[in-house]
């Protein structure tokens, strides 16, 4: 990909991304994961840190290490590492986060980034005034399928950009306390 821009998952989005700075694709189809790995610094191994959050999470690595004395915990790298330089991960669109509903009600005619299950969570008034309001609505996989939601956030970020969309509120989700939750929060965060 491009530096700064969305990770390309798929085929389609290198063409769109390098149009023509590369010569052809090679298409082995979507990627399986779809985002990028973990980082990890075990350069003191008393104390291993997770300096980008990826699928494998600290439960996973704490398995592997299978040493009961080494502490192993998220840390916000200060260091420059892929994916912390710049703006990086991101659509061109403008993500806005709205915690709760009544931010968003303050909007009118606005794009929205959610999920299925967060949408019929509201209530019936919340859920008319986003159907007669949202210009468009772009839907997460969801909550119940992370993998399948991590696998395919970028195309969705991507699908912003393709839509020419320049602002899009996203209505937050808990995605949980797995790595994979972490990492998709993560990814939308940035």
């Amino acid at each position: 990909n491009s530096s700064g821009k969305i990770s390309n998952t798929t085929a389609k989005m290198v063409e769109l991304d390098l149009k023509n700075k590369i010569d052809g694709v090679l298409d082995g189809g979507q990627c399986e994961v779809g985002l990028e790995s973990t980082i990890v610094d075990v350069r003191n191994p008393k104390k291993v840190l997770i300096l980008r959050q990826g699928v494998i999470g600290i439960e996973e690595i704490k398995k592997a290490l299978g040493d009961k004395k080494i502490k192993v915990k998220n840390f916000i790298a200060e260091k420059v590492i892929p994916g912390n330089k710049y703006r990086h991960y991101s659509p061109d669109a403008k993500i806005i986060s709205v915690k709760s509903f009544s931010e968003l009600k303050r909007q009118r005619k606005f794009s929205l980034l959610t999920t299925l299950d967060k949408l019929l969570s509201l209530s019936p008034n919340q859920r008319n005034f986003i159907w007669k309001n949202a210009t468009k609505i772009f839907f997460f996989i969801g909550e119940e399928n992370l993998n399948e939601t991590a696998k395919n956030l970028y195309k969705t970020f991507s699908y912003l950009d393709e839509m020419k969309e320049k602002k899009v509120f996203y209505l937050e989700i808990d995605w949980g306390k797995s790595s994979v939750a972490l990492a998709i929060k993560n990814r939308i965060d940035k």
